[in-house]
């Protein structure tokens, strides 16, 4: 099945690489291949959130199996990748989407706000451990002198 190629509209270059993204405008259905690279992730992410049930094909051809997405489905795509660099689990993001309001409420942002605390500390515990370290090290050098 033939499907309208559209005008292609190039885009601003990825990240600092010298790459640059198409997208056809009036296409309709882009397919899992196409949506992956558009939108700089790989395939391999997108059947995972299919099975978690976070992002799921547009359409699946019954024929051949081939997942399609539409393009009204990277702003889902864009929000869960947020909400990961947030520090939301993959089950946490599917029950915010599941939810009626599709984002945290306070108590979870607060809760997390907790969580990245700690782990702060103890980033900042290992980096003093590392410097000790170091600074040990070269204390032993210049003795050994």
């Amino acid at each position: 099945m033939a499907r309208p190629l559209g005008h292609i509209l190039t885009l601003q270059p990825i990240s600092n690489k010298h790459y640059y993204r198409t997208m056809m405008i009036y296409k309709q259905k882009l397919t899992i291949g196409e949506f992956s690279k558009l939108m700089q992730t790989t395939v391999k992410t997108l059947r995972h959130y299919e099975q978690k049930g976070l992002l799921l094909p547009d359409e699946v051809d019954e024929w051949t199996g081939y997942r399609y997405y539409s393009i009204d489905q990277m702003q889902r795509l864009k929000t869960i990748r947020d909400l990961q660099r947030l520090g939301f689990s993959l089950d946490e993001i599917k029950d915010l989407c599941d939810s009626y309001s599709h984002t945290p409420t306070i108590r979870q942002r607060t809760e997390k706000i907790k969580e990245t605390e700690a782990e702060l500390k103890l980033l900042i515990a290992r980096r003093n451990q590392l410097l000790d370290w170091k600074n040990a090290r070269k204390e032993m050098k210049t003795m050994e002198k």
